[in-house]
Parts: C-alpha cells; structure tokens; sequence
C-alpha cells in the first residue's frame, strides 16, 4: 500500500440499482448508490442498467465504463 489518504480501489461491482460495491487495498470495504449524482446529459449513457453494471476500475482506481464516462479515484 503507498502511503496516502486516499487508498485506491481494488474491486468493484454493481449491487442493483446504481449502487456499486467497492473495496480498496487498505481492506475498507462499502457500497455506493451513485442514484443522486446520475444526472445531467454527462450521465446518460451510464443511466441504462445494463450499460451501468459493466463498471469496471481504471488504472488509477477511477470506476468507469466501456461508454466513456469515469468518476474522479
């Protein structure tokens, strides 16, 4: 593990809904509802569930999606 604040995410998946479970190389584990901050043309294509449940973690640790769209790590 490097030393930050802020640790990456090792797995991610959906759990129904738009609510991802997520756990991080630290070990912390938890589950996100993205619902509240799907809005807004940037979104759309992410809105469509089965678009949705092909999350998958960049790189950096960023969930994103075969659509274009990512989330800030």
């Amino acid at each position: 593990m490097r030393p930050t604040d802020n640790p990456v995410p090792v797995e991610i998946r959906p759990v129904g809904g738009f609510k991802l479970f997520i756990r991080f190389e630290d070990g912390r584990e938890g589950t996100a509802d993205l619902a509240p901050i799907l809005a807004g043309p940037m979104f759309e294509s992410i809105r469509d569930p089965v678009v949705f449940s092909a999350v998958t973690l960049d790189p950096c640790g960023a969930p994103c999606w075969p659509t274009g769209v990512d989330l800030a790590p």
